[in-house]
């Protein structure tokens, strides 16, 4: 019964905490053996990118170009407004303080108000080709107002419209 009792406590205190130890120790190594090999594998990424960058920088380039330099947006003002001129629609722009309405946003934005005045098929014009030309551009807000002048005859013509743009590009 003792040498019973002496076994049952050598099990519970000596070999039993061994095992475990030796459980939690390998599975340690597994995990440092697996994070050894991502890192290994990113190693042979970042060498095959660095290998084939040459080739990667003339898109890199163009990429970056699709992006508002957010401390100095002369460029894209020019570009606005060489939009605007090729639309045939008359625009006052100015960058504008209002937060983006997003909480959370995965990327960096410049928020431009423009202000614009033409006829309403040059306006959808401008519209579009914010959109869809050389910079990353979300029209947050389009407020559209009927401008009128008045005739000599006293009666209301309409001239154009007038158009409030509230405008989201996206920032290096």
């Amino acid at each position: 019964i003792i040498f019973g009792a002496i076994s049952l406590l050598l099990v519970a205190f000596l070999i039993y905490p061994a095992f475990s130890d030796i459980q939690k120790f390998s599975g340690d190594i597994l995990n440092d053996k697996n994070s050894a090999a991502l890192i290994t594998a990113e190693a042979g990424d970042l060498d095959n990118f660095n290998k084939n960058y040459p080739s990667y920088e003339a898109n890199l380039k163009k990429i970056d170009q699709l992006f508002v330099d957010s401390d100095n947006p002369i460029e894209f003002i020019k570009f606005l407004e060489n939009t605007a001129d090729a639309s045939g629609v008359a625009a006052d722009i100015n960058l504008s303080s209002n937060a983006p309405s997003r909480a959370a946003i995965a990327s960096p934005t410049t928020v431009f108000q423009i202000r614009a005045t033409g006829e309403f098929s040059k306006m959808l014009k401008f519209a579009n080709r914010l959109e869809t030309r050389d910079y990353l551009i979300k029209i947050q807000n389009i407020s559209l107002t009927r401008s009128f002048v008045q005739a000599v005859d006293g009666k209301a013509v309409a001239k154009g419209v007038d158009a409030n743009f509230i405008i989201e590009a996206v920032a290096k």
